[in-house]
Order: structure tokens, then C-alpha cells, then sequence
């Protein structure tokens, strides 16, 4: 759906697949049933993910699926091309990040999803791929750079050819390569000199969760980014845990049931405004237990409302965030991944998403 000129929608990174079957599935199961839900009869766009193992079949059937899609109302602006596997019912961790940039295979993906969204994207829509910010640690891998390079001159040569714009977007992140906005700001520059005319084909994925974990205002790290021209693909609309543990107690008490096996939740504490302890799980975090406020990548419903010291990084999603967010980028995300192991109570998926959807067009909404 459009709102301010801009798309939004959700990740269809939360249901499980494997296949271009399953991703068929997930449409008619899910995303059509919450877009009727929330758009009525308006066109709903749709945030796809494709895992590698299905994009064959996706690519074969975009022309085709796009059609369908359109008589149901249905659109594809924007692809997740992070998760290249498996992402649900087994351990991912930190094996999300790969195969890294310094591979073929993540270069094969990126620019067979590219391929595939232009074949998709309705006309006058840009488009966008989020992906990995580079790899899991710090040391970038020799092929990263060329490798970026070439996926980025690939959506040049797409727009060339088909006229359909697509950006690919690096998503900084708390222990990868690009941990911070400044740092993805920084090799979005570097990328730009080896070949300005890829500034329009990649830049940053916005994740509200990993900037604010990472102990960032989002206002600030977006308009950090427009005044370095670096190029926003998208903006993920996520919010992660924070907890005050100034005495001790409350962390292991309130987040011991999100300690769990699949996702890495990256833990950072923070005290009178400094990174005094971080952890690259929650495990480690709570055996430690250091005092102060932490703040945990797993990302929640926007709703969230916790207990006993036990909030959200969504009251930075404030009015004026959103408004300065749909004014300067075109693709919005809302991204909830984790909802199959959320601790409970929960609601049903489809309700637990439209009620996201809700909460934002609220805010929105707002002055």
C-alpha cells in the first residue's frame, strides 16, 4: 500500500519456506489475507522473501506471478535478500550472514533477485534489495568490494535495459563488518568513488531495530545519511528489546524466555550514555548480568508493551521519524521475523501483523 507516496508493507521473511511453492503459499495464506485486512480493496504491496533454493522458480515465474498478483491486488516492490538458507526451525545464528559478500554465491543471489524484482515491479516503482552488511566480523572479505560492485552495476544495466530501479541496500548491523550507520555511510562512499555511477544502485537499509541497539537516534543516523548523499533502499521498521537492569535483577527476570535457540540476539549495555558491555548473544549476556541498560537485537511487534523495566525501541518511531522516513525513501518494511519464537502469550500471526500496520498508520497519522 502506498502512504505519502511511499510502499509499505511487511517481511514475508516470517513465514517459513523453502521452496517457490511455499512462497506461493505464504502469499495466498498470509500476505493476501492481511492485505485485504489492512488495505481493503487498494493495491497491498508485498516485502518478498525468496530464499536461494526457490529463486529459480521465482525467476521462471515473475511475469506470469506478476499479472496474477495484480488482479488480486497484489504487488512486489521490495525483496529481503539477507537470509540466503534457512531461517526458521533450526539454528541460524550467526550463519545468517552467509555465504558473505566475499563469495559467488551471494553475488549469483543478489543479482538473480534483481533479475527477478524487475520482472515484477510495477511501472513507476523503485525497487529494493536489502542484504548483509558485508559479512559476520570485522575483517571484509578480498572479493567484497568487486563483488558489490558488480551486483550494483547489474541493477544499472537492469534500469538501462527495462527501465526498472532497484537498490540494493547493505543493513549495518551490531558484529558485522558495517556495525553503525556512520561505518555503512563510510563504505557507501568508498563504493561511490570506485564508480559514481552506481550512487543510485546501492546504499543503506535503514533497520530502526539494529540502529537503535546500536545505541543511535534514528533521526539522527537518517539525517546523517541524507546530508552524506549516501542512497536509502529501504527503511526496516523493526524495534528491538531494551531493559533496565540498573539493579541487577530485572534483565534475567524479564528476558530469560527470549533467550532462545534460532536467531542471534546481539546484546549491547549501555551506561550515562557509554558501551560499557557487549555480547554477541543474549546467553552470554545473562550469565554475566552486568548492571545498566540493555538493549537486545530481537526484534518485537511495534505494539510491544512490557513490564517491570521492559520495553521497546519502537518509542523512537516517533511521528516526526516516520514523516522524515516516507519523505526521503520510497520502500518501507516492516520486519518481525521472530514471531515463531516469541515467548507467550501471542496472537495469531495475521492478527499480530495487522495490528503492526495499525500502530503505524497511527503514527503516521500524527502531526
Amino acid at each position: 500500500m502506498q502512504i505519502r507516496g511511499t510502499n509499505l508493507s511487511y517481511c514475508m521473511n516470517v513465514h517459513p519456506a523453502r521452496t517457490f511453492a511455499d512462497v506461493l503459499a505464504n502469499i495466498d495464506s498470509y500476505a493476501a489475507v492481511i492485505g485485504r485486512r489492512v488495505a481493503g480493496n487498494k493495491p497491498f504491496g508485498l516485502g518478498l522473501w525468496v530464499p536461494n533454493t526457490a529463486v529459480s522458480g521465482l525467476q521462471a515465474a515473475a511475469p506470469e506471478l506478476r499479472r496474477t498478483l495484480a488482479e488480486r491486488q497484489l504487488y512486489v516492490f521490495t525483496v529481503n535478500g539477507f537470509p540466503y538458507g534457512v531461517f526458521h526451525g533450526a539454528r541460524v545464528k550467526e550463519q545468517v550472514y552467509f555465504p558473505d559478500w566475499g563469495t559467488v554465491e551471494r553475488l549469483d543471489y543478489t543479482t538473480a533477485l534483481i533479475d527477478a524484482l524487475a520482472s515484477l515491479l510495477p511501472d513507476g516503482i523503485r525497487g529494493s534489495i536489502s542484504t548483509l552488511p558485508c559479512t559476520y566480523g570485522r575483517e571484509l572479505p578480498a572479493s567484497a568490494i568487486n563483488n558489490l560492485l558488480t551486483a550494483a552495476r547489474h541493477a544499472r544495466q537492469v534500469h538501462t535495459d527495462s527501465g526498472r530501479h532497484i537498490v540494493i541496500g547493505l543493513e549495518p548491523e551490531p558484529d558485522g563488518f558495517l556495525e553503525s550507520t556512520a561505518e555503512g555511510i563510510d563504505f557507501c562512499r568508498q563504493l561511490y568513488e570506485r564508480d559514481p555511477q552506481i550512487h543510485d544502485y546501492i546504499g543503506l537499509c535503514f533497520d530502526t531495530c539494529h540502529i537503535c541497539v546500536a545505541g543511535e537516534n534514528p533521526m539522527e543516523s537518517f539525517n546523517a545519511c541524507i546530508a552524506a548523499d549516501v542512497e536509502i533502499a529501504k527503511v526496516h521498521v523493526s524495534a528491538a528489546l531494551r531493559c533496565d537492569n540498573r539493579d541487577g535483577m530485572t534483565a534475567r527476570q524479564q528476558l530469560s524466555s527470549f533467550n532462545e535457540p534460532v536467531y542471534l540476539h546481539q546484546t549491547l549495555v549501555w551506561n550515562d550514555g557509554k558501551l560499557t558491555n557487549r555480547y554477541r548473544d543474549l546467553d552470554a549476556a545473562l550469565e554475566d548480568n552486568p548492571v545498566g541498560t540493555w538493549l537486545v537485537h530481537f526484534h518485537v511487534p511495534l505494539p510491544f508493551v512490557g513490564t517491570g523495566g521492559l520495553t521497546a525501541t519502537s518509542d523512537q518511531l516517533t511521528p516526526a521519524f516516520l514523516q522524515l522516513a516516507t519523505d526521503h525513501c520510497p520502500n518501507m518494511e516492516i520486519e518481525t521475523y521472530t514471531f515463531d519464537v516469541l515467548p507467550p502469550p501471542k496472537l495469531d500471526i495475521v492478527t499480530s501483523i495487522t495490528d503492526e500496520f495499525d500502530w503505524m498508520l497511527k503514527r503516521l497519522a500524527q502531526d
